[in-house]
């Protein structure tokens, strides 16, 4: 959240999802409290929630102690310079399409200066920065990357920069022309008007050292002299500002020769011996795909990409922030066994066998002892392609001691460190196919995240939790606070995935000014900060985002029915599906796996405890098969979803919709409203063997004209041919049973469930279901899932929500989802959970296709 801030004894305001915290809920806000000690310059602060950082950002500027000067002349007056990107659509939509390809993000449309793209843009040009100056001022150009993707080179026409500051740590000044600025990084610069008065574009375009695709425009704003002529004269139109030279976008050697005329400011506290020496490799890699021709596949020869450190790919914690886990003792969030060097060490930056480039998936940390003095080294690889990247590390500032191309070597290349002046930062680029090295002293506890700050690279995995910097002692020693009481806990709120949208994108001609998103602090030696952040309630997201979707390989959930006496005993075996049973029993209030493995049978059968059981056993089922070979490929290519009836919402669990706690919490009330429904009146449900829809409906009609209103009869499950479900009133399916064979009906079955699901009869339940699906978040699916209403797949949330209420009482529409699924081309398809009910009736539909069950 605030970029750079150590957060000493104060680690969890540090923001980033599922690190330090959890997100803050659409609706709802949090107070972020924090010191800041010993610390001036030019910071940032930014969500560090998925893509939301893309409009969700600002300065954080910490001016010196009073009376204490800057360490060169005092500039007149200071101008923050935010430079960000732009996509000409949500950006969380942009998300949203990379992470169900697989392939990577596409490119922004346009960067921004304060929110601007510029007056190379018509429908921006009028709305263009200007920043005025006087002739002979000088002023302090406090500049931030907050672009989301990519490295920009930025220059002033005609004007020379002078460096005195880097990542909030003072440097030895120097003038150049161009900058190279990082995302995540700030540079201050002090600019003279010493030219002839005038308009003279600053401009920031990309340095890309990577080969892959980039936003190739340029971003401008204006530096304007006061009372400078802006005409020629009389009839001879405007003067066009004076245009800087920038350099090439793949000009690595004006980027690396910048880097490297960093010093710090005086001689450097840099630790002089090491105590943990660590090795990581950074980069890029592909997951292999069990279905390469899956729309979920669309990287590079059919596989997804991912990044990685030391070959593990970080993957966000499901249950619970890292450092509540750390602190509070809970196992199965984390481990601490991430690798201090590879796995295998390799030819780093020379044809990479492709054996190296699948990386492993998991949620692993690093320790280290307190006031250990710690070396990293980069290391940049050229698995898919090098590039540089800018990895930042929270909760400390570090020197960079040394830097090169080629793989380091730990014989020679330490010799060559500086340990006199190195530059401090708290983010760092990783040369293209070579390496960087970093020192610092492991002084503040906590939970801090170290990634690269290229977000595409994040959100493939290019992650580590890498200090804990642990000590037995030290908050008693170091009087560290304890943990606070209004720490955003996770339970039970399980991360939406695709994160939420945003509103619809402005049209660039209404970009929000930037510059007005930032706060300064005085440092008045200790600053106490608070930050009140408040998350919007969702808005509008296109219901018909997956319209068009292509399946491939789907996983169905059955539905109240599949229940049987024995069902989860195998999930006792896998320590995450056993999970799921537990946290079952903190919600349900009894021990759910004991009546699924002993019964009795009756009591399992019942509503209210058969929709619970056959939810917590299709998910734990998910889990069984994750743990088997070739399971989480398996996973991973599932691209739609769905479940019968109550499958339905195990099914939007699944896909990220809700949290496995909120849709328990659905499914318990759900049960109970339903058979309080079925108690308010006689009904019951009948299976029609034998016959059409059609000859169904007739004989429901015929029944219909024998009984009352209240009795009335209707088909509720469509199920597959020959096979329907009836629902009504008790004296209507006596009728059914009873005309049934003159319709000949190979036979009829009375259901065993409490009342006439999927009618009207249950509209007592809606009312309680509305209220409950009100005060639950629900999130855009990150796969299609099937409606048993009409379908069809939904995005919008309230949608989703209003379809879930009216699933109770209207008919399920399964055979029409079977049938689209398989004519769009369906290959594959796993039954989770309790019985075989759905692979039978995928054979009715279609006698060639293959259901695979896995049951727990």
């Amino acid at each position: 959240m605030e970029h750079g801030i150590r957060q000493l004894r104060n680690p969890w305001a540090d923001g980033p999802e599922y690190i330090t915290q959890c997100p803050i809920r659409p609706g709802q806000s949090y107070t972020y409290r924090f010191t800041i000690e010993d610390q001036e310059g030019t910071l940032w602060w930014h969500a560090h929630s998925r893509w939301l950082r893309a409009t969700v950002y600002g300065a954080l500027i910490i001016y010196p102690r009073l009376g204490s000067p800057y360490p060169f002349s005092m500039p007149k007056r200071d101008i923050p310079i935010l430079l960000g990107e732009w996509w000409d659509r949500n950006p969380m939509d942009v998300l949203r399409q990379a992470q169900f390809t697989g392939a990577a993000a596409n490119v922004s449309d346009a960067y921004t200066i304060n929110g601007q793209p510029g007056d190379l843009y018509r429908c921006s040009r009028a709305e263009t920065v200007r920043f005025p100056i006087f002739p002979g001022e000088t002023v302090q150009l406090r500049v931030i990357n907050a672009g989301m993707n990519q490295e920009l080179f930025f220059s002033v026409a005609n004007h020379q920069l002078t460096v005195v500051e880097t990542d909030s740590a003072y440097t030895k000044p120097f003038t150049t022309s161009v900058i190279m600025i990082g995302p995540g990084q700030t540079t201050n610069v002090l600019i003279t008007a010493n030219q002839r008065p005038g308009r003279y574009y600053m401009a920031a375009r990309a340095y890309n050292s990577a080969n892959a695709p980039f936003d190739n425009t340029t971003t401008t704003a204006i530096l304007e002299y006061v009372n400078a002529p802006t005409r020629r004269g009389r009839g001879r139109g405007q003067i066009a500002p004076v245009f800087p030279v920038l350099p090439g976008f793949n000009d690595t050697a004006t980027a690396t020769a910048f880097t490297n005329r960093l010093r710090y400011w005086k001689r450097a506290p840099v630790p002089l011996q090491v105590d943990e020496n660590l090795f990581f490799t950074v980069g890029l890699g592909l997951i292999n795909c069990a279905n390469p021709n899956s729309p979920r596949c669309q990287g590079p020869n059919g596989t997804r990409f991912a990044a990685s450190i030391n070959n593990q790919s970080f993957v966000l914690p499901r249950r619970n922030s890292v450092m509540q886990a750390y602190y509070q003792g809970m196992p199965g969030i984390f481990t601490t066994d991430f690798p201090p060097v590879p796995p295998v060490q390799f030819d780093y930056t020379g044809n990479v066998s492709r054996g190296l480039w699948q990386p492993v998936k998991g949620t692993k940390a690093y320790k280290l002892k307190y006031r250990a003095n710690v070396q990293i080294v980069l290391q940049d690889t050229s698995i898919v392609t090098p590039e540089n990247h800018p990895m930042h590390l929270h909760g400390y500032q570090f020197y960079v001691v040394g830097s090169g191309f080629g793989n380091f070597n730990p014989r020679t290349d330490p010799a060559r460190f500086n340990l006199f002046d190195p530059p401090e930062r708290n983010t760092v680029g990783t040369p293209p196919g070579g390496w960087v090295a970093i020192r610092f002293v492991a002084d503040n506890p906590g939970a801090w995240f170290m990634h690269c700050h290229i977000d595409s690279h994040l959100g493939w995995g290019l992650a580590m939790d890498t200090t804990f910097s642990e000590c037995a002692h030290c908050f008693t020693v170091l009087s560290y606070a304890p943990l606070r009481l209004n720490l955003l806990s996770c339970a039970p709120f399980l991360p939406p995935w695709p994160p939420p949208l945003l509103p619809p994108p402005l049209h660039c001609s209404s970009l929000p000014n930037a510059s007005s998103l930032g706060f300064a602090v005085k440092n008045l030696s200790r600053s106490r900060v608070s930050m009140s952040v408040s998350a919007g309630s969702q808005t509008t997201v296109n219901d018909s985002l997956f319209a068009d979707y292509k399946p491939t390989s789907a996983f169905l959930f059955p539905g109240q029915g599949a229940q049987a006496i024995g069902m989860g005993k195998e999930a006792q075996s896998v320590e995450a599906a056993g999970e799921l049973y537990k946290k079952a029993n903190d919600i349900l209030g009894y021990d759910l796996l004991d009546i699924c493995v002993n019964g009795p049978k009756e009591k399992l059968d019942s509503t209210v405890i058969s929709q619970p059981a056959i939810y917590v056993t299709s998910l734990a089922a998910v889990e069984l098969l994750r743990v088997r070979e070739g399971g989480e490929q398996i996973i991973n290519s599932v691209d739609v979803t769905c479940g019968l009836s109550l499958g339905e919402y195990t099914a939007l669990a699944f896909a990220g919709a809700f949290s496995f706690e909120d849709g328990l919490k659905l499914v318990k009330l759900r049960g109970e409203a339903m058979q309080a429904a079925a108690d308010a009146a006689k009904s019951a449900m009948v299976s029609i063997i034998g016959l059409d829809s059609e000859k169904v409906q007739q004989l429901c009609d015929a029944a219909n004209q024998e009984v009352d209103k209240a009795d009335k009869v209707q088909i509720a499950n469509y199920l597959c041919p020959g096979n329907y479900a009836v629902s009504g009133g008790l004296k209507g399916i006596e009728a059914v049973e009873a005309k049934a064979k003159s319709f000949k009906a190979r036979m009829t079955v009375r259901l065993a469930v409490a009342g006439a699901f999927h009618t009207s009869f249950m509209e007592p339940a809606v009312s309680r279901l509305e209220a409950a699906l009100a005060a639950t978040e629900i999130r855009t699916p990150r796969i299609p899932v099937i409606s048993n209403v009409d379908a069809q797949p939904h995005a919008d949330p309230d949608t989703i929500k209003k379809i879930l209420a009216r699933q109770v009482t209207s008919p399920v529409q399964w055979e029409t989802t079977v049938k689209t699924l398989l004519s769009k081309g369906l290959k594959s398809s796993y039954e989770l959970g309790p019985g075989k009910v759905i692979a039978g009736i995928f054979k009715r539909v279609d006698k060639s296709a293959t259901v695979e069950n896995i049951s727990a």
